[in-house]
């Protein structure tokens, strides 16, 4: 039988970022996030994918939780779209505007539940990439 576990969107403002949360009132923040999965959250940096605990994100502020969708299945299933995506996340291949942490989850949420994180939460990576 399957497990079912919430699938919940972390989203964090930077501590030493204080334009975030000006800017986060007009759903233009900058902003971190990460996917929560029981007491596991993923996320990407520079140094690639990882998993930390839950809400701990280092020199941040946790903004919100959203809860996306509902994951039926097993935990082996989580794992493997994990692995999958590391190969298109690799160390090294962070990218402010086109490939950070929030573009990350959008990908694991899509690959996991077919499930979009919100826009505003990396809107801010968009209006760089036009610039």
């Amino acid at each position: 039988m399957a497990d079912s576990r919430e699938i919940v969107l972390n989203v964090y403002d930077f501590d030493d970022v204080p334009a975030s949360r000006f800017l986060a009132w007009m759903k233009c923040g900058i902003h971190h996030s990460a996917v929560m999965i029981g007491n596991r959250e993923w996320t990407f940096s520079d140094a690639g994918v990882f998993t930390m605990r839950p809400r701990a994100a280092p020199r941040c502020t946790i903004r919100e939780s959203i809860v996306l969708a509902e994951h039926r299945g097993s935990y082996n299933d989580v794992t493997a779209v994990v692995q999958s995506l590391r190969a298109h996340f690799p160390p090294g291949s962070y990218d402010l505007c086109k490939k950070n942490c929030n573009h990350f989850a959008e990908a694991f949420c899509q690959a996991l539940v077919g499930v979009s994180i919100p826009p505003w939460v990396n809107r801010a990576a968009g209006f760089g990439s036009a610039i």
